[in-house]
């Protein structure tokens, strides 16, 4: 088989991985499957909601401020995960009494249906979902979601074959909101 760009099946780098051995990944990513098509069982074709960190826990501390919680990177956590609380925490930092939500991803996608989810997350009572079309910028209340073991939404009436941002707050039984979710930005199927 000979190596090109337009061979999709082909991974065309000019190192070959070395890396097939030394990568964990969380089940039921495999190569050939969805989540990694590539069927070269490499570091740079698998998703990164493949790859978990399984080396031990850390986080970075400030010196000399103990009681400032830091970003923790869990042992066992998904790198998209460990992605979206990262950008979570880099623009709200802790100051939220309420956790951000993370673990955002599209489940199913047709010419006008988008249905996400996310991670479900302790001493919440709901979460407030947010679209808007990638044109406008406009966002507007999709929904409500109560707190339950797996939190999702399905947006309904959007136009075939057009971008749009989703992002999600979550709610505590005070009403106290969090800092906003990473926005996915999701392109509805052609009609």
């Amino acid at each position: 088989m000979s190596c090109s760009p337009s061979n999709p099946n082909c991974n065309c780098k000019k190192v070959p991985c070395g890396c097939e051995s030394s990568i964990s990944v969380a089940p039921p990513c495999s190569v050939g499957t969805a989540a990694c098509p590539n069927p070269e069982p490499c570091a740079e074709t698998w998703s990164d909601c493949c790859v978990i960190h399984n080396g031990d826990s850390f986080a970075y501390v400030t010196p000399g401020e103990p009681s400032v919680p830091g970003f923790v990177v869990y042992q066992g956590e998904r790198f998209c995960d460990t992605l979206q609380r990262f950008m979570s925490y880099y623009e709200c930092g802790s100051s939220s009494l309420v956790p951000t939500p993370y673990g955002l991803k599209s489940n199913v996608i047709t010419s006008t249906t988008i249905n996400i989810s996310w991670t479900a997350l302790s001493n919440v009572s709901s979460y407030k979902v947010y679209i808007a079309p990638l044109s406008t910028l406009t966002f507007t209340l999709l929904g409500n979601v109560t707190a339950n073991t797996t939190p999702n939404i399905t947006a309904t009436g959007l136009i075939p074959n057009r971008s749009y941002y989703i992002y999600v707050v979550a709610v505590d039984g005070s009403d106290n909101t969090s800092c906003p979710s990473v926005s996915l930005i999701l392109t509805t199927k052609s009609a």
